[in-house]
Formats: structure tokens, C-alpha cells, sequence
């Protein structure tokens, strides 16, 4: 991975440089576009822009450090919405036909266009207003792409293009577009700013709830289910989300970090729990349930881990979760390897038991066609899946918006990565709402499962206290 940066000073050469090269593609294609989707990547090496998100703009981005993939959006140039228990269905249908009218222009060995893909938990539900205009499902390819994966740093400029479409104004558009990603800072003069202060107004506490579902659970209608917890703060000022996204980075290198933004408004968090990755017919998903605590010194961290591992009631809650994963996967995966014993996951705040499973993709299948087998997993809904979204609609007030949906991207090839939307926050100008949920079964203890919640909050609460 590069380590040199783009600064002030050099921004404006980097942009004519840049700029000249989308000129120089798009007078090639003549006077007259073709008409469609058209995507024009040029090489970028020089840009280091990561996380860079202004504030003004509608805005996408997700990483992942441990595999040097980094991409950052900005503006729509098209986007499918649905909602149903069809959706990943219809937009699997709507991307393919897209992609009949998706043509790409740029040098030799350049990378496909990517969009950005998001889901709410509940196929049927609408967010809230606090999602501001977040749709139940949605697939974004942004205007302007900023793409780095390993060395390489590419841009990828996309329009819809129609018959009237001027391609000077699409490269004045564009040329915007570019001049706001690379010098439009996230807060100017960061270094006056007031220390931030947050203060806890709203917690949606969750005794009742978990009383009726251990009552329900040792009647046997339920095997597990996974309770969310909200908690709401009040913020001295506005948070710098880019900030936020590098107070993030450290120790999570593994995970994926992830934004989705609007005026305003910016959904900020860092996944562990890959749903869903696909490679050149390559499938991982992730089985991670089960929770410890960090110690405070090494031989506590150690012993913490050991407990963890011989915890009878996270290895039962991990196991249900391997299990329903096997069994969405299997119809659609050749040689399906599932590892014998969990795994540990270490995180700044957290340990978790982790089993990533392993097969080649067969029946032509897709992403977005395995995604909705395996959502949701049992740690993030319950199982019997059918019994647990019951129980959980009955009894789960407020809906969850994107949290324990999942987000990422999807490219032109078919290649792309789902996370499920876990230590995640809801940020407006002077308000944030963080989110954790812990799975009950059995043995579950009340206290036990709010203490769980209070280690996760800790990650999203110290990344917000840095912004």
C-alpha cells in the first residue's frame, strides 16, 4: 500500500492531471455519446484520498485494510430501490439488465465500475425518518468512484447518459465532482475545534423483552434469538465523520469499515461479520457469535480467551450459526470446507468465537442470490429463522433500520463483499444513535447479555469521542 498523500499544495496539479486525462477519453468518443451507462476510468496513482468524505455531499465508502481494498463515491449516476421478500431478487434482475447497457472506456488492465449495495434487516420495512431517505434496499453506482486496491489507485467517472447529453457539461460536472473529493477537507482549521463532549439522553432498555424471550425460548418455541439495544447521545458539536472512520482503522484491520452519507446525515460503522464475499467464484462467509471481553493485561486477555473458548453457552449460540450458514451455502458450493472448532477474533474491545466458511460457487448462482439465502444469519435474527423474525416482529419495537442489514459493494464482473451492518452509528449535526444487539438462548443471564451490549457500544462510543 502507498503511503504518499496528495496535500494542499499539489491537489490542484493532481486535478488537472486527472482531469486531462477524462478529457483526453472523452473527446475520443466524439461528439455524440453512446447512449447507456457509461463509465471512464483513469489511473490515479498519485490520489490518497482515504476516508475522505465531505460533509455537503451524498457519499459512499467501505474498506477493508487487511485486503488493500478502499472505495470511495460520491453523487448517483444510477440507482435501483426495492423493498419485499423478493428484493435481492428484483435488484439481482435490475443490476443485469443495467449491466446490458453499461459500457467502460480507459486504459488496458483497467478495474470494473463498482456500486455500492445496502439492506435494511426486514425486507418490508421502510426506515424511519432517522435514515433520513435511506431506502429498505438499494444499489448505488456513484458518479465519481475513487477505487484503490493494493498499489493500484484508479478514478471511475459514470453518467447515465442520454441523447442531448453534452459531454462538455459532463466533464464539467464531472471535474466538480473531483475538484470537491480531493480539496473539500473534512473540517477545516481541525486543529481549533472544542474538545467533543457526548452526553447519554436515550437508552431503550431491553429487561422486558429479554424476560419474555427466555420465557419463550425455555418453552421451546424458540432455540435463539438476538435482542437490539439503542442508545442515543446528545454531541457538544458536529462529529468530523472521516475522523470517526480513522479512529476506526486501528486494530480492526480485519474488519470492514463503511459509510453512507447525506447532508447531514451519515450512517458510520466497522463490521467483523463479513455476510458474504465472492472472488473469481471464490465464497467465504463468516460464522461469528459468541462474545468476550478484552482483559485489561495480557494474561487476563489470554484467560478471557480461554473461557471463551469452553463457554457452553457461546460454543451452542456459535454452533446454531455455523450450522444455518452450512446449510444456505451447500445447494450452491462445491467442496465446502467448515472449520472443526472456532476460531478467536480479537478486537480493541472485544473477542469473539469465529468460524469463516469456504467453497467454489456452482448452479451459476450470485451474489446477491447466496445474500439472500443466508440473511439473516442466526446471529443477527435467531433460529428456527422463521420462529425467531416472528417472535422479533411481535415484540421488537422501532424497527432497525440498516442495522443487522448489511452493506457493500458489487462489481460489473459479478466479484464484490457483503458486511452485515454490526458496531455501526446513526450520526446527524449534534446527535448519535449507537446500536448493539446480543443473542439469547437458554443459559442466557439478563445482566450478562447488557454487559455483552456495553462492550460492543464501547467501540462506535470511543470512535465517535475522537471526531
Amino acid at each position: 500500500m502507498r503511503t504518499s498523500r496528495a496535500t494542499a499544495t499539489d491537489a490542484e496539479r493532481v486535478i488537472d492531471g486527472l482531469t486531462f486525462s477524462l478529457r483526453s477519453t472523452l473527446r475520443a468518443l466524439g461528439d455524440t455519446l453512446p447512449e447507456g451507462l457509461l463509465s471512464i476510468s483513469v489511473r490515479a496513482d498519485d490520489l490518497d484520498l482515504a476516508p475522505h468524505l465531505p460533509a455537503t455531499a451524498r457519499a459512499h465508502y467501505w474498506s477493508r485494510q487487511s485486503s488493500g481494498h478502499s472505495y470511495t463515491g460520491l453523487g448517483v449516476a444510477a440507482s435501483i430501490r426495492c423493498s419485499g421478500a423478493d428484493r435481492l431478487e428484483v435488484l439481482a434482475d435490475e443490476f443485469s439488465a443495467l449491466g446490458t447497457r453499461w459500457q467502460h472506456y480507459g486504459p488496458a488492465g483497467r478495474p470494473d465500475p463498482v456500486a455500492f449495495i445496502g439492506f435494511a434487516f426486514s425486507p418490508n420495512e421502510t426506515p424511519g425518518a432517522m435514515w433520513h431517505d435511506m431506502a429498505n434496499t438499494e444499489l448505488v453506482v456513484p458518479e465519481l468512484l475513487f477505487r484503490e486496491s493494493g498499489d493500484q489507485r484508479w478514478l471511475i467517472f459514470s453518467a447515465d447518459v442520454g441523447g442531448r447529453t453534452n459531454p462538455v457539461d459532463l466533464e464539467l460536472h464531472w471535474a466538480s465532482l473531483l475538484e470537491t473529493l480531493c480539496t473539500a477537507p473534512v473540517e477545516r482549521h481541525e486543529e481549533r475545534m472544542p474538545p467533543l463532549t457526548m452526553r447519554r439522553i436515550e437508552d431503550r432498555g431491553w429487561q422486558a423483552p429479554i424476560a419474555q424471550a427466555l420465557m419463550d425460548i425455555r418453552s421451546g418455541s424458540l432455540e435463539k434469538v438476538v435482542l437490539t439495544r439503542r442508545v442515543k447521545y446528545s454531541t457538544s458539536r458536529r462529529l468530523r465523520w472521516g475522523k470517526v472512520l480513522q479512529a476506526l482503522a486501528a486494530g480492526h484491520e480485519d474488519c470492514a469499515r463503511f459509510a453512507v452519507t447525506r447532508p447531514g446525515f451519515a450512517l458510520l460503522g466497522v463490521s467483523p461479520e463479513r455476510l458474504l464475499s465472492l472472488d473469481n467464484g471464490m465464497v467465504i462467509a463468516d460464522a461469528l457469535a459468541g462474545t468476550a471481553p478484552r482483559g485489561e493485561r495480557s494474561g487476563e486477555d489470554r484467560e478471557l480467551v480461554q473461557q471463551l473458548l469452553a463457554d457452553p453457552k457461546a460454543l451452542e449460540e456459535h454452533t446454531i450459526v455455523v450450522n444455518q450458514i452450512r446449510e444456505a451455502l451447500a445447494p450452491s458450493c462445491s467442496g465446502l470446507v467448515v472449520p472443526p472448532a472456532p476460531g478467536i477474533m480479537s478486537l480493541p474491545k472485544v473477542h469473539h468465537l469465529w468460524s469463516p466458511l469456504r467453497g467454489g460457487l456452482r448452479n451459476g448462482s450470485g451474489l446477491l442470490d447466496l445474500a439472500g439465502r443466508l440473511h439473516p444469519t442466526p446471529a443477527v435474527g435467531g433460529s428456527p429463522r422463521d420462529a425467531a423474525l416472528n417472535w422479533l416482529n411481535d415484540n421488537e419495537k422501532g424497527g432497525r433500520g440498516w442495522y443487522t442489514g448489511a452493506y457493500g459493494w458489487l462489481d460489473a464482473s459479478g466479484n464484490g463483499e457483503l458486511s452485515v451492518v454490526l458496531r455501526c452509528s446513526i450520526v446527524n449535526d449534534t446527535s448519535a444513535e449507537l446500536f448493539a444487539g446480543a443473542g439469547i438462548v437458554a443459559d442466557s443471564v439478563a445482566d450478562q447479555e447488557l454487559a455483552e451490549t456495553e462492550w460492543k457500544l464501547r467501540t462506535m462510543r470511543g470512535a465517535l469521542e475522537l471526531g
